[in-house]
């Protein structure tokens, strides 16, 4: 970590004896070398030390986690209602078929899933 801190001063120090002389640039360079040299930079922080340390060594917990069945209830898109009669389109997705044939009654709707843009056909 020191290393890398000191090679970034000195990459910085190379800058700005290339660099036209720019008080702009001069001044970023110096606050950025001051950043690096500070205590407090968020790569020398004892908490953040720590943490990077209690991730490396904990262990994975997938071993712990269990998968229950959940069981949900089908709402068709169209009437936001349970689906008791479902019908599927040939998109695949599934409907309430009785207030389907009502809403649709012969004409050309789409489906109102998100992204699809199939027609919905009652057969």
């Amino acid at each position: 970590m020191e290393e890398y801190l000191e090679r970034k001063k000195d990459l910085l120090d190379e800058i700005k004896k290339i660099a036209i002389p720019n008080s702009t640039i001069n001044e970023l360079i110096s606050i950025h070398k001051e950043i690096l040299t500070k205590k407090e930079s968020v790569l020398n922080v004892k908490t953040y030390k720590n943490y990077l340390r209690l991730i490396e060594n904990s262990e994975s917990t997938t071993d712990d986690c269990e998968v229950k069945h959940i069981e949900s209830e089908l709402i068709c898109p169209f009437q936001q209602i349970k689906i008791a009669t479902p019908f599927r389109n040939h998109c695949n997705h599934v409907y309430e078929r009785e207030g389907l044939e009502k809403y649709v009654n012969g004409r050309n709707i789409k489906c109102p899933v998100l992204g699809c843009h199939a027609i919905v056909k009652l057969k």
